[in-house]
């Protein structure tokens, strides 16, 4: 029997989360209005009072002692009113064009005199550009270089395609001083300006505007566009009291591979887009584009794509944009727009979301605690008031001692000392006495030369003094804690101690086998038996991290393969080293190795392409690249590296002139020839702590998203690494900036999925750096408006990044996230706390929760019930977080039941976050309730993008097997387009004995650039729609999809297929999840 499968009723589950699948169709639209009345009158010719002039006059700059430089100048005519113009060139600031001077420039040419204004070693200064050139119409595309060859890897905001003539001619500058006077050649451009009411490119047609979108054959970096850009007149415009916008666009040229993005720019600046919203899959095509569809244009926006509260103002838009995002050498992309209309639909009243909290203890893949590491830091460390779980510490130089929490903790800190003098003082006192600690014979050394010079006879001089000498002794005794001197027994008889320290004193002393770990703690108990007055004890609580991740090597150094003749060897060592101190220890230990090596050593920063690593005397245009070692052999030929013609001076090269690049790099980042230098760097390495340690955690990866540039770096680098070194990874690193963390944490599915069906090994993600920050060493800046820099602003928009980034990933994926480390949160410490300090106690067993909407997220745990990360209070308490992912108000309705075997009982409290628009500051609301014993209820107003705490103290104790089981099986296939002549036609394997265990079943698929009624499923006898899924570039989107018993079996297939008339969609992963009851097996 067949049938048809409706979502709009359904509930689906997300670990830990139920939720009803958003609709796969779009609302009937109720009435319309057009945003631009005339189309084709709202685009104009080039002509002598409308256009934008770039010009370039060459070696126009004189500067002493070095070659001549370009100056670069642009000029704006916007209906007859000459605007003026500004430049910019090496050595020249502030170079204005003043607009009482109006050159005649047009279809023909440009010839007249601009009066310029600079300032030139350090004053301004006038001088006097007459200008004569042709004009003649640009007919194909523009060039687009090679970025590898050309040294171009990013792209702040999208190439201009509007220039409809080029210029060439000569030019004179005129300056009253003959030493800045200069002529030559001009070369430039003329487009149509920015102004209210028109369009910035194209030509009028009968019925619409026509368009060709340049994208050239040659791939690009992702954020590669060409757009057209409206101003609406009499701007900004309120379009609140619609829903949305409707679309139609003609394609004379149909195809499934490349759709229009639609953009919207708020009164403020920032800018909002819906990628590849229309379709061009047929010779007409319309889209309905609702506000909510509408996101940050990270990176792909005609200016800045920060906004101060992540809500696209409709009633203020000033600003519209309609174009192509594509950096795949698409070719030329023709098109008509026909119409754009504001649209109001039919959109029915949404009910409150249904979160419910089961209180039965949940297992997803054998996972039943929330990751205590995914609340970890870096630079600096979190405190440990958050409870952090872990902390990363970068290793510029490699090293073979991991760094260990306990041992830190035991180590003496600068403020643990309260006096230095006076402990120096009273260590040297005993050593003329019996049965006291005789410490120092080991400190002399230490301390002679300040003792020599009255250190010890005089006080601290100031409080800087004070600070310097208690880090002095705080260093000098921190390397006494393991040195067997300490625990002579006949040295302590006279100290007070207690029975505990005693008895492992006596262990110590008798050589009984103990950690290095337990040696240091017994080392530090010991000085503050002796000296309580002046060591403080160690914290009664903590450390709280499970494991410090000891990340080895960084960016802005080259490999050790370079440096090292003996490179593997050396590694081989280290590695071993490094498992044999961590077995020491006590510990597990987590190595990450290298700190990003996708950016510096590749084309931002050429490290590996420094022409002094290579024989050079071997190379040849077009030639391979051979490594110089010492003993003069040439076996080490790096796969991909190629000797090219430099492309200027600036870059490393020999003294024939040739330069190194990775030919298989297309963007910024490392190609495969890097990765060839990083899979044997980390093979050695790891290998050597396999051998020694195999329950050191491994973790490889380039420091970037996976997903990056369409999965291009999964293709090229990312899972070439793990195929060559799957026995000896655990873990794949990532670090993620600004956009939507989801992105990313969803490019986890693809990877376990990997992991599992080509490897059999459950691959986790560790994200070692993330924040909302710019990412300037990989981006360069961004114009970033004031309200954003706002301390209000900053603070909010950091404690929110991260309340959504953690969130997301314990409650759709604690099996897959293995820890997140925070960069930089003493940059905004009040966002810090709001965060943190919410997620505080978001620890333990994990618990069931449901949710009826699936962008208002729920998870549940224990505190208290996790041995690795407990709480500094006694007793177990119900934790529970939502998350309103909507970018407004949402009511919520909330039931929540105590675990199994126990009791609601008093000191329960809930905690919101709260966001002032008019200020931009974020605050922590607190409130007391009393639940009953049996259960809570709760209704409330969510606001956009908000969090919700709750925390219930429990009477009684939760624990035992999980209640609830779900298991994942996955599809081989992925990161598969589906196009209408390739369907994804898979099958998924299950386990026959949990098959027949099953109580409910899912579909759990992660898809990208799905269209309303465009993407259809077939699940054995049954068919279903996906939900539509606009997605942003380097996103996707993961759905959850129940499915009836009866349509599995132990081999189920599954088909993808594209509607008609519809663009292609990715699957990047397809999976089936089962749930069982874990009571019943």
């Amino acid at each position: 029997m067949r049938y048809i499968l409706v979502l709009a009723c359904l509930c689906i589950w997300l670990p830990g989360i139920a939720f009803e699948a958003p609709a796969a169709q779009r609302p009937a639209v109720i009435e319309a209005q057009p945003l631009i009345t005339d189309l084709p009158a709202s685009v104009r010719a080039v002509d002598g009072n409308h256009y934008r002039a770039a010009l370039i006059l060459h070696d126009a700059i004189v500067r002493q002692d070095r070659p001549r430089a370009d100056l670069e100048l642009s000029a704006t005519m916007v209906d007859g009113a000459f605007h003026g113009g500004s430049g910019n060139g090496p050595a020249w600031r502030d170079i204005r064009i003043a607009a009482d001077s109006v050159p005649t420039i047009d279809a023909q040419g440009a010839q007249g005199t601009l009066n310029l204004s600079a300032h030139i070693d350090g004053e301004e200064q006038a001088l006097r550009l007459i200008i004569d050139a042709e004009a003649s119409p640009i007919e194909g595309p523009p060039d687009i270089p090679n970025l590898a060859l050309e040294g171009r890897w990013w792209h702040i905001i999208p190439g201009p395609q509007h220039d409809a003539y080029a210029l060439t001619g000569s030019y004179r500058l005129l300056h009253a001083d003959a030493s800045l006077r200069a002529s030559g050649t001009l070369s430039g451009t003329l487009a149509l300006p920015l102004a209210p009411g028109l369009w910035d490119m194209g030509h009028p047609a009968a019925n619409g505007i026509d368009w060709t979108f340049h994208m050239g054959e040659l791939r690009q970096n992702w954020n590669h566009a060409r757009l057209a850009q409206y101003t609406i007149p009499d701007g900004p415009q309120d379009l609140s009291a619609f829903h949305g916008l409707r679309i139609r666009v003609a394609s004379p040229q149909p195809r499934h591979d490349v759709g229009l993005s639609v953009w919207l720019r708020e009164h403020s600046g920032g800018w909002y887009y819906v990628k590849d919203g229309i379709s061009l899959a047929a010779s007409e095509n319309e889209a309905l584009l609702l506000w909510e569809d509408f996101e940050e244009a990270e990176w792909v926006a005609p200016g800045n794509h920060m906004d101060s509260d992540f809500v696209l103002d409709v009633s203020a838009i000033s600003h519209l944009a309609i174009g192509v995002v594509n950096p795949l050498g698409v070719g030329s992309i023709p098109c008509r727009l026909l119409s754009l209309e504001v649209v109001r639909c039919d959109i029915p009243q949404s009910e409150p979301a249904q979160v419910a909290v089961s209180g039965r203890l949940l297992a997803i893949n054998d996972h039943q605690v929330i990751p205590a590491a995914m609340f970890g830091g870096y630079a600096p460390e979190l405190p440990q008031r958050y409870r952090p779980g872990t902390q990363r510490v970068l290793h510029f130089a490699l090293t073979d001692h991991p760094v260990i929490p306990r041992q830190r903790s035991a180590r003496l800190s600068r403020d643990a000392i309260t006096d230095a003098t006076a402990l120096i003082r009273r260590i040297h006192d005993q050593s003329q006495e019996d049965g006291q600690p005789q410490l120092w014979a080991h400190l002399d050394g230490r301390f002679r030369s300040r003792r020599a010079s009255g250190w010890l006879e005089q006080d601290a001089s100031d409080e800087q003094d004070r600070q310097r000498r208690a880090g002095q002794a705080a260093g000098a005794l921190n390397n006494l804690l393991s040195e067997n001197a300490l625990y002579d027994a006949a040295h302590w008889s006279n100290i007070s101690m207690t029975d505990d320290l005693r008895s492992r004193l006596e262990h110590a002393r008798q050589g009984l086998p103990m950690t290095t770990t337990e040696v240091m703690e017994l080392g530090r108990d010991l000085l503050h038996a002796a000296y309580p007055q002046y060591i403080a004890p160690r914290p009664a609580y903590g450390p709280t991290e499970q494991f410090i991740i000891d990340c080895q090597g960084e960016r802005l150094h080259p490999a050790t393969y370079f440096r090292r003749d003996n490179w593997r060897e050396y590694l081989f060592e280290l590695g071993r080293n490094y498992g044999i101190n961590a077995r020491k220890a006590g510990h597990r230990a987590v190595m990450e190795f290298w700190n990003e090596p996708y950016l510096n050593w590749a084309e931002r920063s050429r490290i590996h392409f420094r022409v002094g690593f290579f024989r050079e005397d071997l190379a040849e245009e077009g030639g391979p690249v051979t490594v110089k070692r010492e003993d003069g052999s040439i076996d080490d030929v790096i796969p991909y590296f190629q000797w090219v013609r430099a492309r200027d001076d600036e870059v490393s090269q020999t003294e024939d002139g040739l330069m190194v690049i990775d030919t298989s790099a297309f963007s910024y980042w490392s190609g495969r020839g890097n990765g060839y230098i990083y899979d044997q760097m980390y093979e050695a390495i790891a290998s050597g702590i396999r051998q020694e340690n195999p329950e050191v955690i491994c973790v490889a990866g380039w420091g970037f998203r996976w997903q990056e540039d369409h999965w291009a770096a999964w293709d090229m680098i990312y899972r070439p690494t793990i195929d060559n070194n799957i026995d000896l990874i655990d873990g794949i690193h990532e670090h993620h900036y600004q956009g939507d963390p989801s992105d990313v944490l969803n490019s986890y599915e693809v990877l376990t999925a990997y992991g599992v069906t080509a490897h059999n090994r459950w691959l986790h993600g560790y994200n070692t750096e993330t924040n909302d920050l710019v990412d300037a060493p990989a981006r360069g800046q961004v114009d970033v408006p004031s309200d954003v820099e706002s301390d209000n602003v900053k603070n909010y928009r950091r404690a929110i990044y991260n309340l959504r980034d953690i969130l997301y990933a314990v409650s759709w994926m604690p099996d897959k996230a293995a820890s997140r480390t925070v960069i930089h949160h003493d940059h905004t410490p009040h966002g810090t706390e709001v965060a943190y300090g919410l997620m505080r106690d978001l620890r333990g067993r994990l618990v069931e929760g449901t949710s009826t909407d699936d962008r208002v997220w729920v998870v549940a745990s224990i505190d208290g019930s996790d041995p690795a990360a407990m709480p500094p209070e006694p007793g177990q308490r119900l934790v529970v977080m939502l998350f309103n992912d909507h970018r407004l108000p949402r009511e919520v309705g909330l039931s929540l039941s105590p675990p199994t075997g126990t009791q609601f009982t008093d000191g329960a409290f809930q905690a919101r976050t709260v966001h002032d628009p008019s200020t931009g500051a974020i605050a922590v609301e607190r409130q007391d309730f009393s639940p009953d014993a049996d259960g809570h209820q709760l209704k409330l107003r969510m606001q956009g993008r908000s969090a919700l705490l709750l925390q219930i103290p429990l009477q009684g104790e939760a624990g035992g097997p999980a209640e609830v089981i779900r298991q994942q099986f996955f599809s081989p296939d992925l990161l598969h387009m589906v196009s209408p002549h390739e369907p994804l036609e898979t099958s998924i394997t299950l386990d026959p004995e949990v098959l027949a265990q099953a109580k409910r079943a899912w579909l759990r698929v992660l898809v990208e650039n799905v269209h309303p009624g465009a993407a259809q499923v077939r699940l054995g006898p049954h068919q279903l729609e996906l939900p539509a899924a606009f997605t942003r570039d380097n996103g996707n989107r993961l759905f959850m999809i129940p499915v009836p018993l009866s349509a599995l079996s132990e081999t189920s297939p599954l088909l993808f297929s594209l509607a008609d008339q519809h663009s292609a969609y990715r699957v990047a992963m397809a999976s089936v999840v089962l749930e069982y009851d874990g009571t019943e097996r």
